[in-house]
């Protein structure tokens, strides 16, 4: 007698018939290459059910290529019982997609609720249950019918006033606009720019890690700082080359942080980072007029006669009239994004702030991990310096792709594309492949640097990002375990 587990182990089509094509036949065309009774012990299975797998061989085998075809994951070939409510449940499909198409929640007590008021036999069905049961059941039906109609439970990924299709036509009047903007001035790629302004923080804890199974606490460790702010001001051409970053600390004007960023900045180049401060670490008019005079102007101070357009969002420091003057001066024509459509035709909210603050935290958790730790008189360890913020966010900066870039230009109706490319406009998706995974971090900082050259036809532009001090050695055994994972 073949001895079989205990617990009851459900098996998919797929391994059903791989275990019956193994008692068929073998490489040479032998029968049987396995018996039942071995291909049982092997497997831990009862024969009897092998026997009758091998009875319905063509059945399983046409239910698995009709279920890969059509992309349902049920794993046998029973179909279970029919609903009960046939019709009613397809009144409430038809109701749960008219409830999306207006970006409205749907929960399951309004699922039971609908399913009440629509129909009376339902009502009175369960109606016929034990009170105490009665919960129980409706749930059961309710997961159900969820997973009947290819339904699940899905976390908000953005928050709007308006919907998608209120805001389409706004989206083609701005891309036609754009269209032709473009033909009448005929810009360069590397005379269009997008920028954007993105938050961090000088706490960025990583959200998750691996731990133990069943813990019910998970604690990651940080430095309480994870209010405190900090703006950086990114910018880049149509053809993927990076401006230097805008850092707006928080702080006033002339103040012990402006001091402190004066003297830090006089470390840095210009041409690498621009540092500045205002009293909620926002962007607002000044800041505004500082980033065309000390980012924009130098970037093209050989290209000041030419045509160049501006792409930014509708916020209020980036349309004031000194602002606009100033870009005009400099021959930028500005087009603003309307509202609610940034997540669609913002360059930079598109393709590179995700990314960039993956790589920041990143860096951040580096940080927490290899650099010589300072404690407060209290014995708490204190968040990272404003120099170190700034080392972290030019690293951050100099990992982005100019092909990300660039294929951000393309989703968002920058550029004209060949009939290959069409399918980018408006994808996003196609983004994906560029940002970081969690596979990144274990991405060590490089002892070499990254260097950023701009063509020298533009402009001779160039930024070294040193991107770490000399390597220690655990930096040695990461970096030997990656060549090893490669």
């Amino acid at each position: 007698m073949v001895k079989t587990q205990d617990k009851r182990v459900v098996r998919s089509l797929k391994e059903k018939i791989e275990i019956v094509e193994e008692i068929m036949t073998d490489n040479e065309g032998r029968r049987e290459k396995l018996s039942v009774r071995k291909a049982a012990t092997k497997h831990n299975v009862d024969p009897k059910s092998i026997r009758d797998w091998r009875k319905n061989l063509d059945k399983m085998r046409q239910t698995l290529a009709m279920r890969s075809t059509v992309g349902t994951l049920k794993r046998t070939m029973h179909t279970g019982p029919p609903p009960l409510f046939a019709n009613l449940e397809a009144e409430l499909l038809d109701w749960v997609h008219q409830q999306r198409d207006k970006a409205l929640p749907v929960s399951t007590t309004q699922l039971v609720q609908q399913a009440i008021n629509r129909s009376p036999n339902f009502k009175t069905h369960y109606q016929s249950f034990d009170s105490s049961q009665r919960l129980y059941r409706l749930q059961e039906w309710c997961y159900r019918f969820m997973s009947r109609s290819k339904l699940s439970f899905r976390r908000r990924t953005k928050i709007a006033q308006k919907l998608p299709s209120e805001l389409q036509a706004a989206e083609d009047s701005y891309l036609r606009g754009l269209n032709r903007l473009r033909q009448e001035k005929q810009f360069e790629p590397a005379n269009i720019v997008n920028m954007d302004e993105t938050a961090l923080y000088f706490d960025m804890v990583e959200p998750t890690t691996i731990a133990t199974v069943g813990e019910k606490t998970i604690h990651i460790k940080g430095t309480n700082s994870e209010k405190k702010h900090l703006t950086v001001v990114l910018s880049a051409t149509c053809d993927g080359r990076k401006l230097a970053p805008m850092i707006i600390f928080k702080g006033e004007d002339h103040g012990r942080v402006a001091k402190e960023l004066k003297a830090l900045q006089d470390q840095y180049s210009k041409a690498r980072v621009v540092l500045c401060t205002q009293h909620k670490a926002w962007m607002d008019e000044t800041r505004m007029l500082l980033y065309v005079k000390n980012v924009l102007r130098p970037f093209y101070r050989r290209q000041l006669g030419d045509e160049k357009l501006l792409s930014m969002d509708s916020f209020s420091a980036h349309t004031v009239t000194s602002v606009t003057s100033k870009l005009q001066d400099l021959k930028f024509t500005t087009t603003v994004i309307p509202g609610g459509l940034t997540s669609r035709l913002q360059v930079m909210d598109v393709s590179v702030n995700h990314p960039f603050k993956m790589y920041y935290r990143q860096e951040y958790t580096d940080w927490m991990l290899y650099a010589a730790p300072r404690f407060t008189k209290a014995g708490f360890r204190k968040c990272p310096t404003r120099k170190e913020v700034v080392d972290m966010v030019l690293n951050a900066w100099g990992k982005i792709k100019q092909e990300t870039i660039s294929k951000g230009f393309k989703v968002c109706g920058f550029v004209d594309l060949d009939g290959g490319e069409d399918h980018l406009v408006g994808n996003a998706d196609v983004l994906l492949a560029e940002e970081p995974s969690n596979s990144d971090s274990l991405t060590t900082r490089s002892s070499t640097g990254v260097e950023l050259v701009v063509d020298d036809d533009s402009q001779e532009w160039q930024a070294e990002f040193d991107m770490a001090p000399n390597s220690d050695d655990i930096e040695v055994v990461v970096r030997n375990l990656i060549n090893a994972l490669q």
